[in-house]
């Protein structure tokens, strides 16, 4: 989303910088809608999926869960 926005925004004072916590909130948000999207198809790509992690807050535990109700609870 945010290399997306840069394209879009060739200037720089028309660009809208992001926050750490909406940083946070986007790359949570688009790990678990990766994660229940393969959940559904009984495909998981953990290495795709560790890469989205890496600057989240989500636990170990809430990452190696594959109950489709927590995932769509958590999305």
């Amino acid at each position: 989303m945010l290399s997306a926005e840069r394209k879009c925004c060739k200037r720089t004072n028309q660009c809208q910088f992001w926050s750490p916590t909406q940083r946070e909130i986007a790359r949570s948000y688009s790990y678990w809608k990766q994660k229940a999207i393969m959940e559904a198809k009984k495909l998981i790509g953990w290495d795709q999926l560790n890469k989205l992690c890496v600057h989240t807050q989500i636990s170990d535990y809430d990452h190696s869960i594959l109950d489709p109700k927590i995932i769509q609870s958590e999305e």
